[in-house]
């Protein structure tokens, strides 16, 4: 199972707000079940894994094809939008180091 580190989630949430704006960061109502690699490597080092959304412009992420899915379209521009929120935390984290817990 994967579990964040409610230190990164914050810190991630703090450079998003700041990169992106109020909307920038919206926490998930509620865990969603899966399997991910990701979780490995959380287990030896604090992190957190967020979801970038990329539904098409003027579609909702409720009626958005899932990613993986053949049926799959995502704003592209989105992407450029995650590769500035992982360098931004990483640089963040660099600069400032770990947060306070959370």
């Amino acid at each position: 199972m994967t579990v964040n580190d409610g230190r990164m989630v914050a810190l991630a949430a703090e450079t998003a707000r700041g990169l992106l704006g109020d909307k920038g960061f919206v926490p998930m109502p509620a865990p969603v079940m899966g399997a991910e690699d990701w979780s490995y490597v959380l287990q030896r080092i604090p992190g957190a894994m967020v979801f970038l959304g990329v539904a098409p412009e003027g579609c909702s992420h409720h009626h958005a094809a899932p990613c993986h899915s053949n049926r799959m379209m995502l704003d592209e521009d989105a992407m450029a939008h995650g590769i500035a929120l992982y360098a931004a935390v990483a640089q963040n984290f660099l600069d400032n180091g770990m947060p306070a817990a959370a």
